[in-house]
């Protein structure tokens, strides 16, 4: 109980942090919104280009070492000029967003990893509590690796929008 109570606080302070302390600032919550609709674009991009080039014979992880970086190059042109507006250095700002677009895929991983291999027993008894989860996650299938993704995804999604908003382009931009 006494695990099940921190763990909460811990995550309802840390979402509190990063999401709702300034949420009274349209302009963040804008940036938010914008910088969600953008990487969703990057999506179609992304498998156009890695299905594209591995159809026409490459191996399929330059196939999507390509088609992934695309994507992330598309996403970064529009998010810098729509959502975050910015004039400082581009090169900066693009090695910049690339360190961040690996920190989010290393959280979706660890995300995954974490999920599938199951952190600890507290945390078993904690997802027991949301339904089917637990069985669904303590076995390989499909389902499994399907829900740990797409939390996996929120996640990466949030941590990627803070270091995004935060060290990438200073919280400028509308």
């Amino acid at each position: 109980m006494a695990v099940r109570k921190g763990l909460y606080h811990y995550a309802r302070r840390g979402i509190r942090l990063a999401t709702l302390d300034r949420v009274d600032d349209p302009d963040r919550v804008l940036r938010f919104v914008g910088y969600g609709l953008i990487g969703a674009t990057g999506i179609p991009i992304d498998l156009l280009v890695t299905n594209t080039i591995a159809g026409a014979g490459a191996h399929y992880l330059v196939a999507t070492l390509l088609g992934y970086t695309l994507a992330m190059t598309w996403n970064f042109t529009l998010q810098r000029r729509y959502v975050f507006d910015s004039g400082a250095n581009a090169l900066r700002e693009y090695i910049r967003y690339l360190g961040v677009d690996l920190a989010s895929a290393a959280v979706r991983t660890g995300v995954v990893v974490a999920l599938m291999v199951g952190v600890s027993r507290e945390t078993a008894l904690i997802a027991t509590r949301t339904g089917r989860l637990l069985p669904v996650l303590t076995q390989h299938s499909i389902e499994a690796v399907t829900i740990a993704s797409v939390l996996g995804i929120g996640v990466a999604f949030v941590v990627g929008f803070l270091l995004t908003d935060a060290y990438v382009f200073r919280g400028e931009g509308l």
